[in-house]
């Protein structure tokens, strides 16, 4: 029998807690029994005092749980959860979850799982994922851009911050092009209201509402209808269109041009552009240099795999 080592024991029970924690934090809580609050200030109109963060709520070994613990983990969690463990009840349930996340902790130290090689192999795993990390966040974290650039590249591509043109239209659907004249000639010539042809003949899903189709821009519908659509000025009823669906006739009530957007209003849309434009460029500027800073060699190429992730050998 395969001989599981301690380390994998520790997972393993690691990994129970952790659901654990997990099928907590899922469970829901009546909102309207009780009062929310940030667990570091009072509810409102409380005369209660500010949590102390230093307060020692349990001791496991020795080692101190403390109120600025509870409010670390808070602050990390979504709102519904956080919510939940905001309670007296659920704050209750969480420094349970902590005080037995102490406890695997000692009982890992006992069982000396940081002397595993497996324990060690993951260990530089995540400090080496963690001093990427932090390195570029140096590189990356001070990068700025100001109101200046913003506005020169709004002024630069101002054809990419345009609203869309848009037309208010109602439409009749109907299955023959015959119908579909006959219905026109009873709105143009015999003063029969759209809204009523509408309800009356159009064979579409918006037939009970008067054929209102509502606001569309170019790209809405299919190019037959939009063609048409958009060529209408308002209050125009146009002849039968053909499309997959029918014929339609088509009578536009409004229509709105395309107009630029305020710079204001995409001014964090380009900022953040800009941002992510100058981090590329100093990311792939710095590995340049990091590659003539550091030799780098590649010995051999990537073996495929297959399905079962095991190479595929080539035949001698």
């Amino acid at each position: 029998m395969m001989k599981v080592s301690r380390v994998m024991v520790a997972l393993l029970v690691l990994l129970m807690a952790c659901t654990a924690v997990a099928a907590a934090q899922t469970e829901t809580a009546d909102e309207s029994s009780f009062s929310f609050a940030s667990p570091d200030q009072p509810a409102a109109g409380s005369t209660e005092q500010k949590a102390d963060p230093d307060k020692v709520l349990a001791k496991v070994g020795d080692r101190a749980i403390t109120q600025g613990d509870l409010m670390a983990v808070l602050q990390n969690l979504e709102p519904r959860q956080a919510m939940f463990f905001a309670t007296p009840q659920g704050q209750q349930r969480l420094l349970e979850q902590l005080i037995n996340r102490e406890l695997i902790y000692l009982w890992g130290k006992e069982l000396n799982v940081s002397e595993e090689e497996a324990f060690q192999q993951q260990l530089e795993m995540l400090k080496s994922d963690l001093v990427r990390q932090y390195a570029l966040q140096q590189l990356l974290g001070d990068v700025t851009v100001t109101e200046k650039e913003e506005k020169e590249y709004y002024d630069a591509n101002s054809k990419d911050f345009m609203t869309k043109e848009q037309v208010e239209v109602s439409h009749i659907l109907v299955s023959s092009e015959d119908k579909a004249v006959e219905v026109r000639n009873e709105i143009v010539e015999e003063g029969v209201s759209f809204d009523v042809a509408a309800r009356e003949y159009s064979e579409g899903p918006t037939g009970k509402e008067g054929g209102k189709l509502g606001t569309i821009s170019r790209g809405d519908v299919v190019p037959e209808f939009e063609e048409v659509a958009f060529a209408l000025e308002s209050g125009d009823i146009s002849d039968p269109v053909k499309t997959k669906y029918g014929y339609h006739i088509i009578m536009v009530s409004a229509k709105k041009a395309a107009e630029q957007k305020p710079f204001e209003d995409v001014q964090g849309e380009i900022q953040k552009q800009l941002a992510q434009q100058k981090q590329r460029e100093l990311y792939e500027s710095k590995l340049e240099e990091l590659h003539e800073q550091f030799p780098v060699e590649i010995t051999a190429e990537p073996k495929k795999q297959d399905k079962a992730g095991e190479e595929n050998k080539e035949d001698n």
